[in-house]
């Protein structure tokens, strides 16, 4: 990693598709079918939804996806994250700047506590309350 570290909002179409193929390496899937497509993507940021990329100099890094929750809460959801080690702590510092610049009270997002080191970055870095256990809530992961 250089010192090069920016995080970014991105909006246009090139910027998100660039995303939805880096969700797609993270998660091993081919690019023609990414878990999260790129127009999906786009429509979320286009609905008031942001997508925060981080980059290593030009190199896209990490990125995540939020979006408010039920309508008259003041809760944003954090879909998807993905970063190179050290760059998760920034972007998802990223989202909850954003979050609380539009009024938001509470971040919510789910992670697998049975992966130590996520349970380790999201309770002890981040700082997050577990609030419920839901088996298989993905479904089943090869």
């Amino acid at each position: 990693m250089t010192e090069e570290v920016s995080i970014r909002t991105v909006h246009d179409v090139a910027g998100i598709a660039a995303v939805a193929d880096l969700f797609s390496d993270v998660w091993q899937m081919p690019r023609s079918s990414p878990p999260y497509p790129a127009e999906v993507l786009h429509s979320l940021v286009h609905a008031g939804g942001a997508v925060h990329a981080a980059y290593d100099g030009t190199r896209l890094a990490g990125a995540a996806v939020a979006v408010f929750g039920q309508p008259g809460r003041q809760d944003t959801y954090s879909l998807v994250a993905a970063a190179d080690r050290g760059l998760g702590y920034a972007v998802k510092q990223a989202q909850r700047g954003w979050a609380m610049e539009r009024g938001a009270r509470t971040m919510r997002w789910t992670f697998d506590p049975l992966v130590g080191r996520n349970a380790r970055f999201n309770l002890v870095k981040l700082g997050a309350t577990g609030t419920e256990y839901l088996v298989d809530f993905y479904g089943p992961m090869a």
